[in-house]
């Protein structure tokens, strides 16, 4: 690392440039196998002396909620010869919907100790990991926050959400609620920690409910019926980009809704395994189609207004398959109820807890694949099916 870093800075100076670097990987050599940023990583003079003097460190941390793991953080980055930038998070990389709790409370603490200890520059990371399925636009109500902090130092979220309703002719209240679509009313986190329920209800697949125990008693179509009230109002006196962000997260609380509502009903079929109960939920299959078509057409209406159309293909993929598996859940519903088939082992297998904890908490798994099936979907790369031969 330490020779491609002197010939990176030996083509920066060529061009007269200054260059900046995560700086994680300085921690993580000093304490292998310690994890990101170990707390007690012990830095040598080789890798105090490996930063060339011109590439700033850039010390990134989204996860942390309270000062002193960033004020650890800082003192040990003050003891490189090289200035030290922070990065907090805007959390839009959970799945469809933004985290404004989990802004709040790492952005705060990361901002007081960045100013305590002088920092003069600061990154609000947006990143939109596995296929960018939240919109940029979430993250407007972020910069509004940290720009807050570099005027005033503090946060009066009273005078934020004015300024920013003037700014943007949305309400701020919009991103809390985004951020509810993942809020369920008694989840419980793990410490420090995040979920997004909102996205295993989306993917979970109807007849393989990967996650029936982990959301058991926390799914609720009411819940999302409310959210989805609330988001029609908001429309009211927008237009253009502005509405179609708004709609897209309309039509997401309808979808989870009514996977809520299908949830209920599978699992008291799983229960019973009645033929009569069956086919009273094949209309509920057929109306989680229709949901999720309606939401494909929303979330394509807005990235096409906001995004490259590259990209989409990857959510067009995984919404489609969702629905095909909706078609799917209706013919297999539809065969049990009408005797073509004397059981559904995949709906009937015991439920097992993947992501909740022993004493109720909830985590979080950050990939598609991980939701979709409890097999191997896309997970690892495949292997080319020719071998590439030397020439001379």
């Amino acid at each position: 690392m330490g020779a491609h870093l002197a010939r990176v800075d030996k083509i920066l100076r060529r061009l007269g440039r200054s260059g900046m670097m995560w700086s994680d990987m300085f921690f993580a050599a000093a304490m292998p196998g310690a994890g990101v940023y170990p707390p007690n990583a012990v830095l040598s003079d080789d890798i105090l002396a490996g930063v060339p003097d011109d590439i700033s460190l850039v010390y990134w941390d989204y996860y942390h909620e309270t000062e002193p793991p960033y004020d650890n953080m800082l003192r040990a980055h003050a003891r490189f010869p090289v200035p030290t930038v922070w990065a907090g998070g805007i959390w839009t990389w959970l799945g469809p919907a933004a985290d404004y709790r989990k802004t709040r409370a790492s952005a705060w603490p990361g901002l007081e100790q960045s100013r305590k200890h002088g920092i003069q520059e600061i990154f609000a990371a947006v990143w939109l990991d596995d296929g960018a399925e939240c919109s940029f636009l979430s993250a407007l109500y972020g910069m509004a926050l940290y720009a807050a902090y570099q005027y005033t130092q503090t946060w009066d979220e009273t005078d934020i959400r004015y300024q920013f309703r003037r700014l943007t002719g949305l309400d701020a209240a919009l991103f809390d609620d985004i951020t509810s679509l993942n809020t369920l009313p008694s989840l419980r986190l793990l410490p420090e920690g995040t979920a997004n329920p909102c996205r295993m209800l989306l993917y979970e697949d109807p007849l393989l409910p990967l996650f029936a125990v982990d959301l058991d008693g926390l799914a609720d179509s009411g819940y999302y019926l409310s959210l989805a009230q609330r988001f029609s109002v908001y429309l009211n006196g927008i237009s253009g980009t502005d509405a179609l962000f708004v709609r897209a997260h309309l039509r997401l609380a309808q979808a989870l809704a009514a996977k809520c509502r299908w949830r209920t009903a599978a699992a008291a079929l799983a229960r019973t395994r009645t033929r009569a109960q069956a086919l009273a939920a094949v209309p509920l299959a057929a109306e989680n189609e229709a949901a999720m078509e309606a939401l494909r057409l929303a979330l394509q209406a807005l990235w096409m207004a906001t995004c490259r159309p590259e990209g989409w293909e990857v959510l067009d993929i995984r919404l489609g398959g969702t629905i095909a598996r909706w078609r799917s859940a209706a013919q297999r519903l539809s065969d049990f109820a009408r005797g073509r088939v004397e059981s559904l082992p995949e709906l009937f297998a015991p439920k097992l807890p993947v992501l909740r904890t022993a004493d109720g908490r909830l985590g979080c798994f950050n990939v598609w694949s991980s939701y979709v099936s409890a097999c191997s979907v896309g997970k690892t790369m495949p292997r080319p099916c020719f071998e590439a031969k030397e020439t001379e």
